[in-house]
Formats: C-alpha cells, structure tokens, sequence
C-alpha cells in the first residue's frame, strides 16, 4: 500500500526511508499510531492508525523495522514532535541495551574506579513502561556477575522467568533425563525471546538476559576450574539453574551427559574438570540465541553485535579442555572472531557503537583485547603467521612499541663487574598510557628484589645507571627506582609476545633466554592483574626449572601456584 509525502514530511526523510526500503508510514503521529500495535492497543493511537490507512500488519512493520536502528530511526524523523518523541524513547532504549553490553565486557577488562559506573540504568520510567522489570533483573544480573557472585545470578528471579514453564517433574538421575530436560530448556529459550515479548526491543532485553545468565555459567565454570579460587561444601554435579526438586542431589549422570556433549566435537577432555554442565549450559544458551538473533524476523543480529564475542570466548574455553584441536570448533570460531573483529577491530567501529557511554573505559583497550584474542585463537590452532598478525595489530592499538636492547647491569648477588643484560624497551604514546606511566621511551625494570633465598639470581636484573640515546631518548633507572607503568592490557601485550616465541622458535635454553626481557619485564611492575601475574609466574617456572641455579626458586614458586 503506498502514501502520499503529507507536506509537513521532509523530502531527505523519504530519501532515507526509501534507502533504508521502510517504505513511508506517515507523520510521527502515524508511527505512534503504529507502534500502539504492538503496546497495549490505546484505542486513540489505533484510531489515528486506522485513520490513515495503517493496517495492524503494517503497524507492526513499521515499529519493528524502526527499532532497529539509528539510522533508521532518523530517518522516518518528520517534522511532528511526536515522532521526535517517540525516536528519542527508541534511541534512549538502544543506548541503554548498549550499555549493558559495555558492563558485561568490562567485567573481562581492567577494573575502572569505583567512583564510576556505566550508566545503564533506565533514567525515564514512563518511557519504559512494561520494560521496567526486565531492566530490573538485567541489572541486578550485571550486579552480581560484576561482584563476581556468580552462582546468586543464576538463581536469581530473572532466572526463574527462563524456567517459569519448564516441566521439572519425575526427575532422576540418568542421561536420558538430563537430555529432556535441556532439550525442553532449548525450547523454552524460544518461546521466551520470541513469544513472551511484546516487540523488537523487549526481545533484546530478553536477549541480553539470556546473555548475563550464559555468561554468569561461563564465568563460575572458568573460576573452579581455571582461575579459582575453589568453593567447597557445593555438589559439583548440580544443575546451573536453582531447581527445588534438584536442590542438594548429585546429578553424577547428567555431569557425565554434559562430559559426552563436549566431547561430541572429536576428542577427550584434558583432564577431571568439575561444574561441566555449567559451560554446556552457557554454550546451548548462547547458541540457541545467536541462532534467533540470525533469523531476520526476530531481531537483527547487528543489533546486539557483542554476542559473538563472547561465544568466541565460550568456544575457546571449550577448546582449551580439549586434549586435541577440534576442527568443527575451529570452524565455529573463525565465524564468530571474524564478526568480533569486524565488529570491534578498529578504534572507530568500537566508538561509533557505544559513543559517550565508554566513560573511563578506553576503546584501545577493546580494539587491543579483540586482536589478542584473535592471535590466542590462532596461537592455539598452531597458525603462527595469523597469531602474529593480531598480536602486532594488539600491539599497535595498546599504543606500544617493544623491542629489545643490552644495558649494563648485574643479574646475580656475587657478580662484580657488570654485564650488558637483555631488556624490553617499550615505547608507549601518551593516550595510551596512564597519568604514571611517562610518554618518553623507558627500560622496564624494577627495584632489587628476589623470591625469598633459594637463589642468588636476582628476579629481574639490577641495572646500572641511567643512558641516553638522543634518538631513542631510552631511560635507564637505577635498581630501586620506579618502573614504567603499564595497564592491564599492555602487559598482556608483553606476555603475548611469549607464546610467539615459543611457537616460532626453536626449543632450546635460547628460546627462554629470547622470552626473558618480557617476563622480566612484567615482574617489574609494582602492580598487574592476577590472571596475568599468574601467567607470568608459569613462564617463569618453566624457564628457570631448566637452570641450576634457579631450579630451587622455580619449585618455590610453583609450590605457591598449587
């Protein structure tokens, strides 16, 4: 059905709607009237509607393709206010969807101040309307996940809303059982995103609730079993949901059901891991919803793009538990890392999503963390070629510049005359870099420090004075001054260039002699994150298990680990 431009239509407004193929729906007045269609059937908007010719198939159209996005959202921009009105509401919606998808990311990046928060918080209650509880228990599930109170996510209220119809009667312990009963959970997911909600931007909540739940599963699982710490007096064979008629039993079978639907992609665990239903439940959730999310009749995939990251972050982890490579996971992968990466690859694609809601975040940072990720992809696929790559583009994007040079300086308590030692040289951009942490190039080192006395090898080389190259302008401090500071990111950088050489170099006593200066260089810093003073410490342990002289400290370190 086609409409006549009204006079009070702007011409570029058509042009954009006729780009955009929305066709035209009238004054702002008209795409109110539309969008009470799908509200709750105000007689005057559905009278407006039928006015002019809007039919409740069309009416739903329209506020569905309008809700969409931005530049659809402007474009049926008319000169009534009711349509300037009703594209604010819709545009506030999406920025605030958004910025719970910020707030999930950030929970994998450096920790900001605590004096800031994402504003993700609906500001306007009445424009939110029947949308209101679901902001409530997305909220409170960002909470808890930030928190890292993982387990009170996933038997939260919100969670309940995902089994409010499940059948969870004449429960047994059996792998039949267990197969029905994540089957039913499969097609309850459906019926939630599609049928319970009321329009485009109710279904995203429903997403992005579904998300915090797969993302809380992945997050417990990854802490018993990766990072820790460990949580005793828990069954570990437990259904992720809180389920009364399940609450206390060991599901030994249905632990055993997810064991075979992980090692369904061709090859055995690893070793004993616990909580495996957890990470199966995440990667149904997480599939199952990327899935509806493809199909253009439910939402447009583009419009929660963060998804893809992170079931690129769930797949890897299912790789790392794997004793072999899985190529089906592999094709899976390079699916969802190429979206991530188009999505995320560049400062101005992470920009140009979340505009003025990054607050203290910096868009390097992401743009930085999507290429590491990408090359530990590649790293563990054993492409060495692709790994550097992304960790070269990783590089660039945390805004340094490493390589290594020789400065004077002593490595053991007993040396006397001092000897030109290998050390990491980073230059590091003003913008990239904390207020600490100086724009001139600086040898990272640290004050003289060792792991108690089971050696005479200092941690990290005692250096000798301070030089100045006029084109370099490199900085050397004395032993006990300050190192350079470098974020979160920026040391992961440095490790990074660990697993290059180990994969690009020969196995020999050179090979961690050439991956030194970096990890030396992370243990200068008066501060790093855990994970990465954990992955620096496991570098060390290897390298120094293989010297003499430091074997005793390499046993010391590791007994800390365990």
């Amino acid at each position: 059905m086609k409409y006549e431009e009204e006079k009070k239509g702007c011409s570029s407004g058509a042009e954009d709607r006729e780009k955009h193929g929305i066709g035209w729906f009238g004054s702002g007045t008209v795409i109110q009237a539309a969008a009470e269609w799908k509200g709750k059937g105000d007689k005057k908007g559905t009278g407006e509607a039928e006015k002019k010719g809007v039919t409740e198939a069309e009416g739903s159209a329209a506020i569905s393709t309008i809700s969409r996005s931005p530049s659809v959202l402007r474009a049926v921009l008319c000169a009534d206010d009711t349509s300037l009105d009703f594209t604010l509401m819709a545009e506030k919606q999406l920025e605030i969807l958004r910025g719970y998808e910020l707030r999930l990311l950030r929970c994998t990046l450096a920790p900001p101040p605590s004096d800031l928060r994402i504003q993700s918080q609906p500001l306007n209650e009445e424009s939110q309307c029947s949308l209101l509880p679901l902001h409530e228990h997305i909220n409170s599930l960002i909470d808890s996940i930030e928190s890292g109170h993982y387990l009170q996510a996933l038997s939260s209220d919100a969670a309940k809303l995902v089994l409010d119809t499940l059948d969870f009667v004449d429960l047994n312990d059996s792998a039949e059982c267990a197969d029905r009963v994540y089957s039913a959970l499969l097609q309850r997911v459906e019926t939630f995103i599609v049928n319970d909600s009321e329009n485009d931007v109710d279904k995203a909540c429903r997403v992005i609730l579904l998300m915090c739940l797969s993302i809380a599963a992945l997050f417990w699982f990854t802490q018993c079993n990766v990072t820790g710490p460990s949580v005793h007096n828990l069954p570990k064979c437990r259904f992720p949901l809180e389920v009364s008629t399940l609450e206390g039993n060991e599901l030994i079978e249905w632990e055993n059901w997810a064991r075979y639907q992980l090692m369904s992609v061709g090859s055995d665990l690893l070793g004993k891991f616990s909580y495996l239903q957890y990470i199966v439940f995440a990667k149904m959730l997480l599939i199952k919803t990327k899935d509806l999310l493809f199909d253009a009749t439910v939402l447009p995939v583009n419009g929660i793009r963060t998804i893809s990251w992170w079931l690129t972050r769930l797949l890897l982890m299912h790789q790392r538990i794997l004793d072999e490579r899985s190529s089906s996971l592999y094709d899976l992968l390079k699916v969802f890392m190429a979206e991530t990466l188009q999505h995320f690859g560049t400062l101005e694609n992470v920009t140009t999503y979340w505009g003025n809601q990054l607050h203290d975040i910096d868009p390097s940072e992401i743009v930085s963390t999507v290429h590491l990720e990408a090359g530990l992809l590649e790293h563990i696929y054993r492409r060495v070629d692709s790994c550097r790559k992304h960790f070269e583009s990783a590089e660039v994007a945390a805004g340094l510049q490493l390589s290594v040079t020789g400065v004077l300086g002593f490595r053991t308590i007993h040396q006397v005359e001092p000897k030109a030692q290998m050390v990491l040289v980073a230059n590091t951009s003003s913008s990239n870099t904390s207020d600490a942490c100086p724009s001139i190039s600086q040898v990272i080192h640290t004050h003289d420090s060792t792991i108690g006395d089971a050696s005479d090898v200092f941690v990290t080389p005692k250096l000798l004075g301070n030089s100045h190259e006029s084109e370099t302008e490199v900085q050397c401090i004395h032993a006990g001054g300050s190192a350079a500071h470098l974020k979160a990111i920026q040391q992961a950088v440095i490790l990074s260039k660990c697993l290059l050489i180990e994969k690009s170099s020969r196995q020999d006593e050179m090979q961690r002699w050439d991956m030194a200066p970096y990890i030396e260089a992370i243990d200068s810093q008066q501060s790093s994150c855990f994970i990465l003073k954990v992955f620096c410490d496991l570098l060390r342990i290897r390298w120094e298990s293989t010297r003499s002289r430091t074997k005793g400290r390499a046993l010391e370190m590791m007994d800390k680990l365990v």
